[in-house]
């Protein structure tokens, strides 16, 4: 389930939009967790080549914020200089989502990343590198699920065991760092490389020998610029709007929905997860030399025993898909598309028509919590109501999905929360749109 704070961080970035069409709210949370690691994109016009086109999106990041700002960051410029004969198609967005895991091999954006690491740490304990921080946190998660199994392998304890070996280099090699800290002021300080490894923190480690173990513990989870993000990566879904279609792209777990009404709500689901367990996304990864490993976990609530079962990528990830993660995107001879785990996104296109009231993308913390159906009931009549800004209505959603204490709730409404509600206007569709016999592309 991950590391909690003792008290959620309920303060919210939100904000408010609109085009000539269509108008939007958003708003992010914190929550629970010990770190903010979503990021989102709301565009009313991308401008350039693709102008009147507006574009909105949902990065999950896992292992860190640094792939999800990136994307954040540079998805956008993508959209706006593709080509605009590919939109309806798809094909801008999965290129899209491809030359974002190409940017992010490149050592060029190596410092760009640190930053966002940098500005991530924040939230970190008092002193203590983010990258033991999440080290510690990622073996008490291994060993809290090893405590539940049935039976326990010596193959299945050889990860953790790894992550204890590198924890106590680290944690040796901070010691030492802060040993060494008051003769710092009489020492020239080591040359750092600012150009190091693309997801492990800074934690201003001095000293010769603390520098070299510190970036070896580091590469054995994150890797060199050249290698990529091994360990940190994002699910992503994006949606570009114009007059006539709804276009979204989906790879993980993030989702979309639409709602249309003619008599009653009516509910168009615009993505599909991707979880290691469906027949497709496991053929792919047993195809490309992984593997989905099936995981039983056993908890006691209340005088119950409740027993959950986890699918992972070879062992680790939950989800297939996802951008960044490149330590499963290491085969040369496979398209991207084949890799263990892909960036390739699924495409679900849509003809808009008058009937469309509103859509929303959301990461899995909210979608854990409610329902698509759960989800339209809540803000249909807010919308109606009229009363509210969009994004004070995705707010109060927000605060409905949180958790009072995430441990009773077995983890459920205690991650980071992400929500974009886009209303449609019908008055500029109605001359341009599709009648809804005919919809799906």
């Amino acid at each position: 389930m991950g590391a909690y704070l003792s008290a959620p961080k309920t303060a919210k970035e939100s904000s408010d939009g609109g085009g000539s069409f269509h108008s939007w709210g958003c708003s992010e949370m914190q929550g629970w967790r010990t770190e903010m690691e979503d990021a989102h994109i709301a565009i009313s016009d991308l401008q350039g080549q693709n102008e009147g086109v507006a574009m909105f999106g949902v990065y999950d990041g896992h292992g860190g914020c640094e792939v999800a700002k990136f994307v954040q960051n540079h998805l956008p410029e993508e959209m706006s200089n593709g080509r605009s004969d590919a939109i309806t198609s798809g094909d801008m967005l999965v290129e899209g989502y491809h030359k974002m895991d190409e940017l992010l091999r490149a050592s060029q954006y190596a410092e760009e990343l640190a930053g966002y690491r940098r500005a991530g740490s924040s939230n970190g304990a008092s002193g203590k590198s983010r990258f033991v921080s999440l080290l510690q946190s990622s073996i008490e998660q291994d060993l809290a699920e090893l405590r539940d199994r049935r039976a326990v392998s010596r193959q299945d304890t050889a990860p953790v065991m790894m992550k204890m070996f590198v924890l106590k280099k680290l944690e040796a090699s901070e010691a030492a760092a802060a040993a060494d800290a008051s003769s710092a002021a009489e020492t020239p300080p080591p040359h750092h490389n600012p150009s190091g490894d693309l997801a492990g923190a800074d934690d201003g480690s001095q000293g010769s020998g603390s520098e070299s173990t510190t970036t070896e513990g580091r590469a054995a989870l994150f890797g060199s610029p050249s290698s990529g993000v091994l360990n940190v990566g994002c699910t992503a879904v994006t949606a570009l709007l114009t007059k006539t279609h709804l276009v979204v792209a989906n790879a993980g777990d993030s989702r979309a929905i639409l709602c249309e009404c003619i008599l009653t709500a009516v509910l168009g689901a615009l993505s599909h997860d991707h979880k290691p367990n469906s027949d497709e996304e496991k053929r792919r990864i047993e195809a490309a030399g992984g593997y989905v490993e099936e995981i039983t976990l056993t908890s006691k609530y209340a005088a119950a025993t409740i027993a959950a079962t986890q699918y992972r990528v070879n062992g680790n990830l939950n989800l297939s898909r996802a951008i960044g993660d490149h330590e499963y995107k290491k085969r040369d001879d496979l398209k991207p598309e084949q890799q263990i785990i892909c960036s390739t996104p699924d495409i679900i296109v849509e003809k808009l028509t008058p009937e469309d009231e509103f859509f929303v993308l959301a990461c899995d913390g909210v979608w854990d919590v409610m329902s698509n159906e759960d989800a339209i009931d809540f803000i249909r009549p807010r919308i109606a109501n009229g009363q509210k800004k969009l994004s004070e209505i995705v707010e109060e959603l927000l605060d409905h999905c949180m958790a009072d204490d995430p441990k009773l709730s077995e983890g459920i409404g205690g991650d980071n929360m992400t929500c974009i509600l886009v209303k449609l206007d019908h008055d500029e569709l109605s001359s341009t749109s599709a009648s809804p016999a005919s919809r799906r592309v």
